[in-house]
């Protein structure tokens, strides 16, 4: 009879361990549960005017940059994060990643000189069908060109992601295949003119789906990006959540933002 109960409770254990309100829950968090706010910006201009959720002053920015040194926070590389033998001490007390989409060229001319300024360190997501050796303008807009990437890269303080080959949403295109395919072509266009990268990846317009996330592991990305409003607990193997930075607001509104959200969406329930 003992060795019935014994059955039975093996039974039942399994059941529990296999149950989908379990297992929904259960990823492993890629960044080895280190909380890290991802804040991320686009274009920086001179021009007040020109300001949008999308678009940030200069002198907007190096504010956001002093009240975050002023906050204790230290800027780190994703790479940082998810290292899984990271050395005790390794990940400072309140770190932060600064992250530009779409590679414009006002990063390098605008961006760039306040992060070496402050001695900051940030990634820069570029959309490989738009970026060339030179600067170049496309659909009114200007992207960085592999030379000033590639000095960025040097500096040790910038390091270069992936947004894309094209700027389409992957929800967009006709298959697994094209996904798979437009994936490793960008990455082995930016190991031809940067070198080998560890692949960190920002989704084109934000959108996804749990079935990109599992294509996109499986074809080699260290780490995905996706807004930190769109994050559930059974992503954290695979992604990361991040929060724009408004040119309408302030670094602290973003910090506010995303911490909340995280609280809500990510963790376990």
């Amino acid at each position: 009879m003992k060795n019935l109960r014994n059955i039975f409770a093996i039974i039942i254990a399994l059941i529990i361990s296999a149950s989908p309100f379990t297992s929904s829950y259960a990823a492993a968090d890629i960044s080895g549960d280190i909380y890290c706010p991802v804040l991320t910006y686009h274009r920086i201009t001179t021009d007040q005017s020109q300001v949008t959720d999308w678009t940030v002053t200069a002198e907007r920015f190096e504010s956001d940059i002093k009240t975050l040194l002023d906050k204790g926070y230290t800027p780190i590389f994703s790479s940082d994060l998810i290292e899984k033998d990271k050395v005790i001490g390794s990940i400072p007390e309140k770190p932060v990643i600064i992250q530009f989409d779409d590679g414009y060229s006002s990063v390098y001319d605008l961006a760039f000189p306040i992060l070496k300024k402050y001695n900051v360190k940030a990634e820069i997501y570029i959309i490989t069908d738009y970026t060339f050796e030179k600067p170049t303008e496309n659909s009114g807009n200007m992207f960085l060109g592999w030379s000033q990437l590639s000095e960025m890269e040097k500096s040790g303080l910038i390091k270069i992601g992936l947004h894309g080959k094209s700027h389409i949403p992957v929800t967009d295109l006709k298959s697994d295949d094209i996904l798979k395919n437009d994936f490793n072509s960008a990455w082995d266009t930016i190991s031809t003119h940067l070198g080998t990268h560890e692949r960190c990846y920002v989704y084109p317009r934000g959108e996804f789906t749990k079935h990109t996330l599992d294509i996109l592991n499986k074809n080699g990305a260290a780490v995905q990006f996706v807004w930190i409003w769109d994050m559930v607990p059974s992503y954290m193997d695979k992604a990361i959540g991040r929060v724009n930075v408004s040119g309408k607001s302030d670094v602290l509104k973003a910090l506010d933002t995303y911490e909340y959200l995280y609280n809500l969406n990510c963790k376990n329930k």
